[in-house]
């Protein structure tokens, strides 16, 4: 099959991620070309031909304008030279320009898209054009059902919508095999990892964590963004300087989840959650608040994981507590955990997109 993928941009995020996993799987058995507007700075590998449009994001209302349909331009060019059998894109950027191409080549039917995020949370405009625009692609596909129940709620049929689960990287390292502690690690720690923005509400991870009573414990927290200097300022009010750590990007997470005593989600929202997953595959027992959409279907509470009341400050305090202090506890949602991780296997996940043909 002759597949091609359109991305904006190709940053750490969950959605490049998944795709840098995905597109390893399809070009073992297809021909995979991977259209990028703005292909600087790959934050991870792809597999495939990769063809930079060099059409970044612009800002102000009307240099956006004019920037979609040089994209879109491109897009129907393209196409038409490729001729490809199938098209995936990732994320509303690429969505709403490939549905506006495909349709001048007259053939929506070879057109899959992808929505990686929540969409309560998106632009108004992606909201108000999404009950129109995406009833024309073949499929839609998303990474949890949470996403898919809120897109059947804007008007998105029922029958248009396929939910696949984002799979883990072929390259986790198995649990048989041992890996060094970080050097800069503490002896004991909990771990949250992700973006430093209002999303990931760290803010309710430190609180949570100041209550803990066990001084011994360290906090730390992987990961850039917006909302560093003001998680900064709390620590730093909170005289917890010596024991929370913010260490930025990690060039090998893996070491991380292995040694900590749990990890912590505290999002406000979550599509999926990667590093859930992500923990589990390395016996890390998980507890996150139960917030949209992701951490209730990934974890069953109790079984292979916590779950708690969304920003319930108290009750993640708590469950954190009984992670580091029960070992009885700890090791059954460790051993579940790995159960459940290995359900989300790249092979296996990845043939399920091109299905559609």
């Amino acid at each position: 099959m002759k597949l091609i993928v359109v991305i904006s941009k190709f940053g750490k995020g969950g959605a490049e991620r998944t795709l840098s996993v995905l597109s390893k799987e399809w070009i073992k058995t297809n021909e995979v070309k991977i259209i990028i507007f703005d292909g600087c700075n790959l934050a991870y590998s792809l597999s495939g031909d990769v063809i930079n449009l060099k059409l970044p994001a612009l800002d102000g209302i009307f240099l956006k304008i004019f920037q979609f349909f040089r994209r879109f331009i491109k897009l129907i060019k393209l196409f038409k030279i490729e001729n490809p059998d199938l098209i995936i894109s990732f994320m509303e950027s690429a969505n709403f320009p490939s549905i506006f191409a495909i349709s001048f080549t007259g053939n929506l039917k070879k057109l899959i898209i992808s929505v990686r995020a929540d969409p309560t949370i998106m632009l108004k405009i992606q909201r108000l054009l999404i009950p129109f625009l995406y009833r024309f692609p073949k499929k839609i596909i998303t990474l949890s059902k949470g996403v898919g129940n809120s897109l059947i709620k804007m008007g998105i049929p029922k029958k248009k919508i396929k939910i696949i689960y984002n799979p883990l990287p072929s390259s986790v390292p198995s649990i048989s095999k041992s890996l060094l502690k970080p050097n800069n690690a503490p002896k004991n720690y909990i771990l949250g990892a992700g973006r430093l923005d209002k999303y990931k509400n760290f803010e309710k991870l430190i609180e949570a964590f100041s209550n803990l009573s066990d001084l011994n414990i360290h906090l730390v927290i992987l990961g850039e963004g917006p909302e560093r200097k003001k998680l900064e300022n709390m620590i730093l009010n909170k005289n917890l300087s010596d024991r929370i750590h913010l260490l930025g990007l990690v060039d090998d997470i893996w070491p991380w989840y292995r040694y900590a005593k749990c990890f912590v989600s505290s999002s406000l929202s979550e599509s999926w959650g990667n590093v859930m997953v992500e923990a589990m595959s390395q016996g890390c027992p998980v507890v996150a608040f139960d917030c949209d959409y992701g951490p209730r279907e990934i974890i069953t509470d109790s079984l292979n994981g916590l779950l708690v009341k969304a920003n319930d400050v108290q009750s993640l305090s708590k469950a954190i507590t009984t992670l580091i202090i029960d070992d009885q506890i700890r090791g059954k949602l460790s051993h579940n955990g790995l159960i459940r991780s290995s359900e989300f296997d790249a092979k296996t996940l990845s043939a399920e997109w091109l299905k559609y043909k």
